[in-house]
């Protein structure tokens, strides 16, 4: 039985988010992050959920510094704020300390009064013993504390029952790409390709969701995505060239791929690609890049033959570097 801690948003942390983490790992974490904010008085957030058997069965926040970290005291405390301990809430807060590691705390016995003769002073009548209370289960606590298999068992039920499980289609409409990779694995390249598509319409927020998914569901397509985007062409090239498999089929893609090659001033091996592929949209990108690479060799040479005479030809030549320079910036921004 695997526990996993989720790192679900965060501030002033260098945590990936999205990613299950063996709960031992997550607590080193948070202890060396709770460290360095008090050490360098700082603060820094999380938002985290606790997983059992792919089922979310807590959820809440952190902000750091505390005085002294401890995951367990923190839960316990939210807990009693939000409503009165329980048996169930009994049994989940006995498990967590044992996940956490922390010590459990021993009940203390009571000791049975002996009957003592009546006094003449004020009499203490013994109380009776309250029922215990019952209440409705919290679906984000439903676990059992006593046995392995009673915290399975209604850690399945909580998954099953209370846990329901979002729709794909819901978690790209609200854009959670995170949650969608994590609970839809065979849809990470659907959803790869959605956000990178994306890039267009909403500019920067895009980008960072494309890193922020590259960084949990790393990918070939996904890492050339992000090397275009940043106008490392070099770099996607270099993903091209040592995978052209991944991109067999990809109209899409190919055309970057042949757009790249024309950024690093290679036309014959653009003009490949788009025998391969077929596109108008590079067609076009080949075209312009022609065009301009023969007008600035044009430009050059003029301007090399004008020098021959500066004086006589001085505004020509200033005239024609204008141009020669103009050239060379729409061919930079092609």
């Amino acid at each position: 039985m695997t526990v996993f801690f989720i790192f679900d948003q965060i501030e002033n942390m260098e945590v990936p988010t999205g990613k299950p983490i063996q709960i031992e790992k997550a607590l080193q974490i948070l202890n060396r992050q709770n460290d360095r904010c008090l050490n360098e008085n700082w603060k820094a957030s999380c938002v985290y959920s606790i997983q059992l058997n792919d089922g979310i069965i807590y959820s809440s926040s952190l902000e750091f510094p505390y005085e002294i970290f401890s995951l367990y005291t923190i839960i316990e405390s939210e807990m009693k704020e939000s409503s009165d301990i329980g048996e169930n809430e009994e049994q989940f807060l006995n498990w967590l300390q044992g996940v956490t590691g922390e010590p459990i705390k021993a009940k203390k016995e009571k000791k049975l009064k002996e009957p003592k003769g009546p006094k003449e002073k004020k009499q203490k009548i013994q109380k009776e013993p309250r029922e215990p209370r019952h209440i409705k289960l919290n679906p984000k606590l439903i676990i059992g504390g006593v046995g392995l298999v009673l915290i399975v068992t209604i850690a399945i039920a909580a998954t099953l029952f209370f846990n329901q499980k979002p729709t794909y289609s819901d978690l790209m409409k609200k854009q959670d790409y995170l949650t969608a990779g994590k609970l839809y694995p065979e849809k990470v390249e659907e959803i790869e390709n959605e956000i990178f598509n994306s890039v267009s319409a909403n500019g920067s927020e895009a980008i960072q969701d494309l890193k922020d998914f590259n960084k949990v569901h790393k990918s070939i397509l996904g890492t050339f995505d992000l090397a275009v985007i940043e106008h490392d062409f070099t770099r996607a090239i270099e993903i091209f060239e040592k995978d052209k498999k991944a991109f067999s089929n990809l109209k899409n893609r190919l055309i970057l791929v042949g757009y790249s090659y024309l950024k690093q001033g290679d036309l014959k091996k653009a003009e490949e690609i788009n025998q391969e592929i077929n596109s108008t949209e590079l067609e076009q990108y080949i075209y312009k890049f022609s065009q301009l690479t023969l007008f600035i060799k044009e430009k050059e040479k003029e301007i090399e033959q004008m020098q021959k005479d500066p004086i006589k030809n001085q505004q020509a030549i200033e005239k024609a570097i204008d141009s020669l320079f103009e050239a060379k910036d729409n061919l930079e921004n092609l």
